[in-house]
């Protein structure tokens, strides 16, 4: 059995020591990596709160004009079918008055 010298055994032992503070000071470096980004994590979570707080404020302000208009439309399309009925109306009658017998025109008249 061969013997290790103390010199060699504190060697061995310093370059163990080199290496366990090399792995220590990695994961420090690696706990303040995790750290920051949790806190960049809790940043964009913080702001992506805020972001969909000012969606809702913003959605609340567009139902009053989207409703508003809608209304409008609705009026729109009312005056439209209107329009049509008048002016089926007008080419109607003016169709039916060229087709009316005189008997037709005579019973109008005393009615």
């Amino acid at each position: 059995m061969s013997s290790i010298s103390q010199k060699m055994f504190d060697d061995r032992m310093k370059a163990l020591e080199k290496k366990l503070d090399f792995i220590i000071s990695k994961q420090i470096e690696f706990a303040i990596t995790v750290s920051s980004i949790s806190d960049d994590v809790q940043i964009l979570k913080n702001e992506s709160k805020s972001r969909d707080s000012k969606i809702v404020i913003l959605e609340n302000q567009l139902e009053e004009p989207k409703s508003r208009c809608d209304a409008i439309e609705a009026k729109l399309l009312k005056m439209e079918v209107k329009d049509r009925k008048l002016n089926l109306i007008i080419h109607g009658l003016s169709k039916e008055k060229q087709q009316q017998t005189v008997f037709a025109n005579v019973s109008t008249f005393f009615s």
